[in-house]
């Protein structure tokens, strides 16, 4: 199973800039990779201690956020399209929608029974049109980017299957697997990344 993950990442274009959704760019000390699928309700429940970290440490730590649009959900990958698509117009417009899922409770709306019938089109509409509001854009803009985006969001999943990951959320610090997890606290962080800025 793996070398069919391994080689299906392999086939994948080489991405012309690092895959991921970037915070605290200028850091440079320490580098934080999150594996995240953006309707996962354990991502949910990590949000609040990560995006602490991430303000915590943004003068030394890089938060990289790597979408991993798993099976489980019916239409996580249509929202990480559309998260692309927005990063494909303002690099700045990605963190804001994790946010709004993550933290302002908009992860429900792609949840639950009442999508599972929901259209692919109808669908799409609905996810455009929530993400253009949120960051203020047209959907005519969000929609022309999006239908661009289908062969980064599918670059974003075989990244992580590459490096072998499997589930959400999955933290590594420095290239090196973390035992941080959706139950872990701010203070947990600063327990892992304190000594490393010593």
């Amino acid at each position: 199973m793996l070398s069919f993950f391994v080689f299906q990442a392999l086939s994948c274009p080489i991405p012309s800039r690092p895959p991921g959704i970037v915070y605290n760019p200028d850091a440079k000390d320490i580098i934080v990779e999150m594996y995240a699928d953006p309707l996962c309700s354990d991502c949910l429940d990590s949000w609040s201690a990560v995006s602490a970290a991430i303000t915590k440490y943004k003068d030394n730590a890089r938060f990289i956020i790597h979408l991993l649009p798993l099976p489980y959900h019916t239409w996580t990958f249509m929202v990480s399209k559309v998260i692309m698509a927005a990063k494909s117009i303002n690099t700045s417009y990605a963190p804001i929608l994790l946010n709004c899922l993550y933290a302002d409770g908009n992860q429900s709306m792609f949840l639950g029974s009442e999508v599972k019938s929901v259209t692919a089109g109808d669908m799409q509409k609905k996810a455009l049109k929530w993400a253009a509001e949120k960051l203020g854009i047209t959907v005519n803009d969000l929609t022309k980017a999006f239908g661009t985006q289908e062969m980064n969001t599918r670059i974003e999943f075989k990244y992580s299957a590459v490096h072998n990951i499997d589930g959400t959320p999955t933290f590594y610090i420095n290239g090196v697997a973390s035992d941080l997890s959706s139950d872990s606290t701010i203070d947990d962080w600063s327990n892992v990344i304190d000594p490393l800025l010593n």
